[in-house]
């Protein structure tokens, strides 16, 4: 039922796909710390709900270090690490969730996402 057409709402995530290791220090050295890399935005419809409900307790126990649930099809691009605009559509802006968790079940998965405050 969560996934019905109309409980739906427009998102848009940019899935991580590595790391570059080329930082350089201020005099051109090479320093080894890694920037993560992300792809562009893309949007997809899923469901968005709050931390509660015996579902996401199941799901991903008392843990106090996510702020939304959000539901998707089986065949979901997202996964953890991603980084979601979910209440802004500017996605020139800062994200405002990143995916700190996911859960499989029979038919759909659960991402626990964190706001990021920065």
């Amino acid at each position: 039922m969560r996934l019905s057409a109309k409980n739906k709402r427009k998102i848009y995530y940019s899935t991580w796909t590595g790391e570059e290791t080329f930082s350089k220090d201020e005099y051109g050295n090479e320093t080894g710390e890694a920037t993560p890399v992300y792809e562009d935005p893309q949007s997809r419809r899923l469901y968005v709900g709050p931390p509660s409900g015996e579902s996401a307790k199941q799901a991903f126990g008392s843990i106090p270090e996510y702020s939304i649930v959000l539901i998707d099809s089986l065949n979901s691009p997202i996964a953890e690490f991603d980084h979601l605009w979910v209440y802004q559509s500017d996605t020139e802006g800062h994200y405002d969730f990143e995916v700190v968790a996911s859960a499989v079940s029979l038919n759909h998965v659960t991402f626990a996402a964190k706001e990021y405050k920065g």
